[in-house]
């Protein structure tokens, strides 16, 4: 690493050199491993690594803009913010005038948020929410609106175990043709849902985010919570970084952004991962959504967890569109870049890799 480009605290400390010596004294893989940095991570302060007052500044430096879902779109999901299922009832079906005259490029977010209460609310009619169910059916009967918000975009959303294109880049760096080893193929991780580039399968695309779910929610410091959010998610969400980085090279890497979701039975927590500094990767994660099993508590719980999903959809949209514009306005100058397309870069990334580990790759 290159000393004068590495992220320097207003105390002195190099951040980089700090995230490796706390790495090499782990015993256990950490996402200090991968360069990446979680200020929610206790472990920083625990062990004198990093102080509140610093994390409170790696938070800070060159932070991300949050989207904003517009005033009318949220006046209109504010109406659903009830307390019984007749009153939600009354406003799923009251008459729209979109509903004379729709058209899904004007009038799609308010259908989706329609539709999205209307969904939830049948679960609450059923009480549902109050029996214990698996993961699959918290990702088909309650998370499925973070799938649906994207229905009229260009984001395609991937759901079923779906292994990641930039994870598996990532475990085959290393591959070769037989000889001495045998090199079989890995596959990358694989995440309940993915937001990619809309493709054909054998086409190399970009990712832009990813969710994990589980069934259990037993507070924060569970063990699946901690494993996938602190670790597997984090790791995934680099490599899909790293990945868009490698594909569009003319943007600059401190404007690329992945967002996703970290689930557990009615708990959710969007986690955004940036590249603030060439060789820091950080997670900022939002304030976490809690799903009531009352309905009582419809508009406190659940709207807060729909606000959050269209967000995901606009920064992931965002990000798209800064990849998409960058490679239609890369190269019509003049045709002076064709004669570097014949020779083969060999040379390696200046962003340090993530680590791999037999438990958590």
């Amino acid at each position: 690493m290159d000393e004068e480009t590495k992220w320097r605290l207003s105390s002195g400390k190099c951040v980089e050199d700090e995230v490796y010596c706390f790495g090499m004294q782990c015993s256990v893989e950490h996402q200090a491993h991968s360069y990446i940095i979680d200020s929610s991570d206790k472990n920083w302060v625990k062990y004198e690594v990093f102080n509140e007052k610093e994390l409170e500044e790696i938070d800070s430096y060159q932070p991300k803009n949050t989207p904003e879902m517009p005033e009318p779109l949220r006046e209109y999901l504010n109406q659903f913010n009830k307390s019984t299922t007749n009153s939600i009832r009354k406003e799923v079906f009251k008459e729209m005038e979109m509903d004379q005259n729709f058209d899904p490029k004007q009038h799609f977010d308010y259908d989706w948020i329609r539709d999205t209460c209307y969904n939830l609310l049948m679960e609450y009619e059923a009480k549902s929410l109050q029996k214990p169910h698996n993961e699959e059916w918290f990702k088909a009967h309650i998370w499925n609106f973070n799938d649906t918000v994207c229905n009229q975009s260009d984001i395609e959303v991937a759901r079923g175990e779906v292994a990641s294109t930039s994870s598996a880049l990532r475990k085959n760096k290393e591959r070769a043709c037989d000889g001495i080893d045998i090199y079989r193929k890995k596959m990358g991780s694989k995440c309940d849902m993915l937001f990619r580039d809309a493709a054909l399968s054998n086409e190399y695309v970009g990712e832009y985010g990813a969710s994990e779910t589980g069934s259990k929610y037993d507070g924060e410091t569970g063990t699946k919570l901690l494993n996938e959010g602190y670790l597997k998610v984090p790791k995934t969400f680099k490599d899909m970084l790293d990945n868009l980085c490698v594909l569009y090279p003319d943007v600059p890497f401190n404007q690329l952004e992945v967002v996703g979701y970290v689930h557990a039975g009615l708990f959710s927590q969007v986690l955004r991962v940036d590249r603030p500094t060439q060789y820091m990767t950080r997670v900022t994660r939002l304030e976490p959504s809690i799903i009531r099993n009352e309905v009582s508590y419809f508009g406190t719980s659940v709207l807060p967890a729909i606000y959050k999903s269209y967000i995901v959809r606009e920064i992931v949209q965002k990000v798209q569109n800064i990849c998409y514009t960058s490679n239609l306005s890369a190269n019509t100058e003049d045709s002076s870049w064709l004669l570097n397309c014949v020779k083969r870069n060999r040379s390696d990334s200046l962003i340090p890799q993530t680590s791999t580990s037999k438990k958590i790759s």
